[in-house]
């Protein structure tokens, strides 16, 4: 018999590790299989809750609830700003927050779930009630606090007398005004022998009544007389917001109270209950009614004497006027409408105070804004005022070559409206202003029905599904958040938070004065369409063809749709008057030791710092002193 194979020790070493490698071999390739199936299933995981789904409306995501029975709500007007744009970071353009009373509050800045709310499905997103009826309580039944038809007729009815062919004719009426406040802050230079410090919230209110006052009802109250600051008209008008503000916790039940409850008893309820700031609020808003009521009978009084002696002429700012105002226009419409298309004289008193208050606090905020932030930056304030400077001069060599025999200075020239509105870089100051720093962050609606809201940048909810279309349950309430817009990445770019007019240009480092050069031209020459000139429409706002349904630009603040601001034209014309009139003789700059801080509690609210101001006080302090030659930019 052949003897056995024995074989050799190192051969039998070779298999042993001949084997071990094997085990290590297939150890190694499990693992990697594990790993790479893993990695497959995590892919296919993403894949599968990256499909735009519907979802729901539980799926939603937001921030947990602050308090049991006030929600998150507060938050809104203590850090509203912080709390709104941190939470659009972290859940996208739609989320939800608890509001009071165990009640959700849907928080909407994507641009097209804002374009079907406010323009699209307008129908579908009545007014908040919340919002309606407190407007109907302080104003009547006015723009504010209608919807429906009703709404539609009276805004019908007040459209022609802010179309741009009224603005231009209303202009020189009222320029008159903004060299009143101009003289009485020079007048105030005077006196202190020098720079003084002026509280610019203050003048700013002043200016803006006066002007809506003026243009809106050809009244004047003489607000911007030094010795004339308490009219009790006035001084209703600022206590509105302030008192709002107190009565956030008692707004949710004037739904009920205007629907269930006659105004005798109203006022029966108002007599009992132990809130001040209730009482207040009913004077506030009798003063509004009664003086309104007063003006109407003037002004009707006016209208019958004109009709009387058409041929009477008058120098007066009244005569001026006359015919122009909103509120002639709105009576003249009104005489010769349809019996059933004409206003009640309920409503045509609730446009009165309505406008007032909307052309005087939003616009007052603004400037003083503006003024603000020009004091903090040298640079851009004597850029702007070099623009304007080269502006007059220009138009004021065009009325020399006219009346040669008269010598005009470009510090008092009258912009006319076409050159006021199409110069770029005061243009783009406004526009970014508006942007940041809107005069209110939010549109309040209520959905009628059952409905769907697409989205234009899909959100990660709860489940970790992407939802492209969120339905939304009849009764949502819904904040349609003007701040979250107009600070939208995806749409101004990731410089959303930062201040650059030059965003608007369309060179930002040329010069941007020389289209104000055409001063003289025929309206033709300016026809651009509701662009100014040196301004680059397609580009600031608008992001691979998406853009907000802004009725200002791609801006938000002025709202969009059928019931955007149907004065943003008039707030425009004011605000660019009187910053070309001031800025031509003031210098501004901030009030040393006083830092200002501009809260957001759903309105901007400024207020100087401890232990300088109370932290509380509604006021923009800053110096003023006349203008020098180096306030300019050298060319």
């Amino acid at each position: 018999m052949p003897e056995p194979l024995n074989p050799p020790l190192d051969i039998i070493r070779g298999t042993g590790h001949s084997l071990t490698y094997t085990v290590m071999g297939i150890l190694w390739f499990q693992a990697f299989t594990n790993i790479f199936l893993a990695a497959g299933l995590y892919v296919i995981f993403r894949k599968l809750t990256d499909l735009e789904a519907e979802g729901s409306y539980e799926d939603v995501g937001g921030p947990p609830k602050d308090h049991w029975l006030k929600g998150s709500f507060h938050r809104m007007f203590y850090d509203g700003f912080d709390f709104i744009l941190r939470n659009i970071e972290t859940y996208g353009g739609i989320f939800k927050y608890a509001g009071p009373f165990w009640m959700d509050i849907m928080l909407v800045s994507d641009p097209l779930a804002m374009y079907h709310i406010l323009v699209k499905d307008q129908e579908i997103f009545e007014m908040s009630p919340i919002f309606q009826s407190g407007n109907y309580l302080v104003f009547g039944p006015g723009l504010f606090a209608t919807s429906g038809d009703q709404h539609r007729k009276q805004r019908k009815m007040l459209n022609p007398a802010f179309s741009t062919s009224n603005m231009q004719d209303m202009l020189p009426a009222i320029q008159p005004i903004a060299q009143k406040l101009c003289a009485s802050l020079t007048s105030q230079i005077s006196r202190a022998g020098g720079m003084t410090e002026i509280d610019t919230l203050e003048w700013m209110s002043r200016t803006s009544i006066e002007y809506i006052a003026q243009a809106g009802m050809g009244y004047s109250f003489d607000s911007l007389d030094n010795n004339n600051l308490a009219s009790d008209y006035v001084q209703a008008l600022k206590q509105i917001v302030p008192l709002n503000m107190r009565l956030r916790p008692i707004r949710m039940f004037t739904p009920f109270m205007t629907g269930y409850i006659s105004q005798y008893w109203r006022n029966k309820i108002v007599d009992v209950l132990p809130i001040p700031a209730l009482k207040e609020m009913r004077r506030c808003t009798y003063v509004l009614y009664s003086t309104s009521k007063q003006i109407l009978a003037e002004r009707k009084a006016d209208m019958e004497r004109e009709m009387r002696a058409q041929d009477v002429e008058d120098d007066s700012w009244a005569t001026k006027i006359k015919g122009k105002d909103i509120m002639s226009i709105l009576l003249r419409a009104n005489a010769s409408a349809h019996e059933m298309e004409k206003l009640s004289e309920e409503e045509v008193l609730s446009q009165m105070s309505g406008l007032l208050f909307a052309g005087f606090e939003t616009t007052s905020s603004t400037l003083s804004r503006i003024l603000h932030t020009l004091a903090l930056d040298d640079y851009v304030q004597s850029r702007l005022r070099t623009e304007i400077k080269v502006a007059k001069q220009h138009y004021a060599t065009f009325q020399s070559e006219i009346e040669p025999d008269r010598e005009v200075r470009w510090e008092d020239v009258e912009l006319p409206y076409d050159i006021l509105m199409g110069m770029p870089y005061l243009d783009a100051i406004l526009r970014e202003i508006l942007r940041l720093y809107p005069p209110a962050g939010e549109v309040g609606r209520v959905a009628k029905v059952d409905t769907q809201l697409p989205l234009q940048f899909p959100i990660r909810c709860k489940s970790g599904v992407r939802m492209k279309v969120v339905p939304i349950p009849k009764g949502t309430n819904i904040g349609c958040s003007i701040l979250g817009a107009n600070y939208n990445k995806e749409i101004w770019g990731e410089d959303a938070f930062e201040f650059k007019p030059e965003r608007w240009l369309t060179d930002p480092s040329g010069d941007t004065t020389s289209r104000a050069s055409r001063a003289g031209k025929t309206d033709d020459d300016f026809a651009y369409g509701g662009i100014a000139p040196g301004l680059n429409e397609n580009t600031p706002g608008v992001e691979g063809g998406v853009r907000y349904p802004g009725v200002y630009s791609s801006i938000m603040t002025f709202g969009g749709g059928p019931r955007a601001c149907i004065g943003f034209r008039f707030a425009e014309m004011e605000i660019k008057q009187v910053l070309t009139t001031l800025l031509s003789t003031l210098h501004f700059s901030p009030s040393p030791d006083k830092e200002i801080r501009w809260m957001y509690n759903n309105f901007q609210t400024p207020v100087v710092r401890p232990p300088a101001g109370d932290g509380k006080t509604r006021q923009v302090p800053l110096n003023i002193r006349m203008v020098n030659r180096g306030d300019f930019v050298a060319k």
